[in-house]
């Protein structure tokens, strides 16, 4: 008898192999190297003998690095100790790159212990996993608008595309749809769906405003998809003045946003660092890759009048982005004291709350 349970997978071109396989990561714990006879072995002198291994704790899958010369990476983040997986994850092993999923599997059972087992696996499906697969089949989307304001000129200068779902079963708010479509893999077709429709309405509005757009920090993983999605957009709307939002997170690799800010100058998208200062302030990637727009996270906004040290650091940060012709702006600004401030600061650009709100914009008057 036949029945389906869910299974752990490992895809990707293994040992510099020029097509693509599927291994089953099965059973736990999982040990990848060059050695002979482990559960994964490659052939490559960049991979240790016994270089990591995925292991269940607390019914959690994770990879640990075995101390291998050259290291291992989840999403181009270095291991250290114990490191939590989630389907599509992307691992480095040494210089291999694998794509972490998990599926279907068919197989021929009859023993209790079997059937047991397959529905304890069954159980572990994310809530919503139906229906996200629904919302993306069905683009059952929408898109809001957030107006980001001209410091000097006060007024419109921009707008933030924001996505919303709108399946009747699954919350609106993109943070907990994300979190669902990250359990299930999905999140990379999540983020081209939402933008596909916000940038559809912003083509529809007639506006000659800028439109800022977001992408999901798994779409740096593979950048080639990611220029292709762009580049259908271009195509098929090729009216809106876009700007590309990458958070600060994803600027790590400074090889790939040379070549992105290249080729997104080609698609006239203009480039964003979102969230300046949420985490590292990656000077570096600024000084070696600057993009057109810095946005200043809402970390650093609040309060921001009553911190003269804050205030100080950041009037330097803007400084050393004129110097370097970024244009600054100051994210969640949410009352008229924190409006003040950035304005003396010499922000270029303000957005938040205090402003307005994120709304749908249906029509748009045409501005010059």
């Amino acid at each position: 008898m036949l029945k389906s349970f869910y299974g752990w997978f490992l895809t990707g071109q293994f040992d510099n192999e020029t097509s693509t396989r599927k291994l089953r990561i099965s059973p736990l714990p999982f040990i990848i190297g060059r050695q002979s006879g482990l559960d994964l072995q490659i052939h490559s002198n960049n991979v240790s003998r016994h270089h990591a291994e995925i292991l269940e704790i607390d019914d959690h899958l994770v990879l640990k690095d075995l101390n291998s010369t050259n290291g291992s990476f989840i999403n181009h983040i270095p291991v250290h100790g114990d490191a939590p997986l989630q389907a599509g994850d992307i691992l480095h092993i040494a210089d291999i790159e694998l794509r972490l999923s998990y599926e279907a599997v068919l197989r021929e059972t009859g023993t209790e212990d079997t059937e047991r087992s397959i529905e304890g696996l069954a159980n572990n499906l994310p809530v919503g996993s139906v229906e996200l697969d629904e919302m993306l089949a069905s683009k059952l989307v929408s898109s809001y608008f957030q107006t980001i304001v001209d410091n000097k000129k006060e007024r419109p200068f921009a707008y933030e595309i924001l996505g919303r779902g709108k399946h009747p079963k699954l919350p609106k708010a993109p943070g907990k749809l994300f979190k669902i479509a990250e359990a299930l893999g999905n999140e990379v077709a999540l983020a081209e769906l939402l933008r596909d429709d916000g940038v559809a309405r912003a083509e529809a509005s007639g506006s000659d405003l800028k439109f800022f757009i977001n992408i999901h920090p798994k779409e740096l993983a593979d950048p080639a998809r990611l220029l292709k999605s762009l580049q259908r957009v271009r195509h098929t709307f090729p009216n809106p003045r876009l700007v590309l939002e990458i958070h600060e997170k994803g600027v790590t690799n400074l090889n790939v946003m040379k070549m992105l800010r290249l080729r997104l100058k080609a698609l006239g998208v203009a480039l964003a660092y979102d969230d300046f200062g949420a985490g590292q302030a990656r000077l570096l990637e600024l000084a070696e890759v600057p993009p057109d727009y810095l946005k200043f996270d809402i970390a650093l906004i609040k309060g921001i009048h009553r911190s003269r040290a804050r205030r100080e650091m950041i009037a330097l940060l803007i400084q050393v982005s004129k110097n370097l012709n970024i244009k600054t702006l100051a994210e969640g600004v949410s009352n008229q004291q924190e409006s003040e401030t950035c304005r003396a600061l010499g922000f270029d650009f303000l957005q938040g709350y205090y402003y307005n709100r994120p709304a749908a914009l249906p029509q748009i008057a045409r501005q010059r």
